[in-house]
């Protein structure tokens, strides 16, 4: 038997329990091997924080693993379980949320323009708030990267040439990255004209990724034609 300290008590306080609590209490009394008083003393004292914040504090359940290691870190602080989990949540917060918004900001995520400007305009109130400079320039990042989406996908949507090369740049970066590809990373930026990022489209989907595959004589016509059109263009 677990021998136990009895507290003072200032005086006994009548107290009516349906049966069902009482066969709870009783459970948990047998396997904490403790007296039914002091499982509700207990009870009482851990609830009466839930009761003044008027039911609406937070309450979490762990999963065994994630209980174990609170245990872990129990031991190797010397704090308390509360505590532990109070500091874990008030590091971890900022870092999920941003990770959140950061996700919703995607295009696989938020298609509708209008729900991503508000989302952009909340972080950009957001991340002033802030003490955490991480916080603030991570919030700004997310904000400014969010925007320029915004504009890209208007830009797309309603300028046909700059979705015609976008497209064919996609394409062109993705035959590069293919086994016996070309190489060279990202086909953006990279001086090329969008009819020759076209050509080479067609020339991979025909031949094969490997330019050095391609047929001799139409890289010539090709060439040709190339250096005949830019001989034409005006300066």
């Amino acid at each position: 038997m677990t021998t136990r300290v009895r507290k003072n008590l200032s005086r006994n306080i009548p107290l009516s329990i349906d049966e069902e609590l009482l066969t709870a209490i009783d459970r948990i009394a047998g396997d904490r091997n403790e007296t039914r008083s002091l499982v509700m003393r207990k009870a009482i004292q851990e609830g009466l924080p839930l009761v003044k914040a008027g039911g609406n504090a937070d309450v979490l359940t762990l999963d065994s693993e994630f209980s174990a290691d609170v245990d872990q870190a129990v031991k190797e602080t010397k704090l308390k379980r509360n505590k532990i989990l109070l500091e874990a949540i008030r590091v971890g917060l900022q870092p999920f949320v941003s990770r959140t918004m950061s996700e919703k900001l995607s295009l696989a995520d938020v298609q509708d323009p209008q729900e991503r400007e508000l989302l952009i305009q909340e972080l950009e109130q957001s991340y002033k708030l802030y003490d955490d400079p991480m916080v603030r320039e991570h919030r700004r990042l997310i904000a400014e990267r969010g925007n320029a989406t915004t504009r890209l996908m208007d830009i797309l949507k309603h300028v046909p040439e700059a979705k015609r090369r976008h497209d064919a740049t996609t394409r062109l970066t993705e035959i590069r990255r293919m086994p016996g590809g070309s190489g060279g990373g990202a086909a953006w930026l990279g001086g090329l004209s969008t009819e020759e990022i076209e050509w080479q489209v067609s020339m991979a989907d025909k031949y094969g990724p490997n330019a050095a595959n391609w047929p001799a004589e139409e890289k010539q016509a090709h060439e040709s034609t190339r250096k005949s059109e830019s001989k034409n263009d005006p300066i």
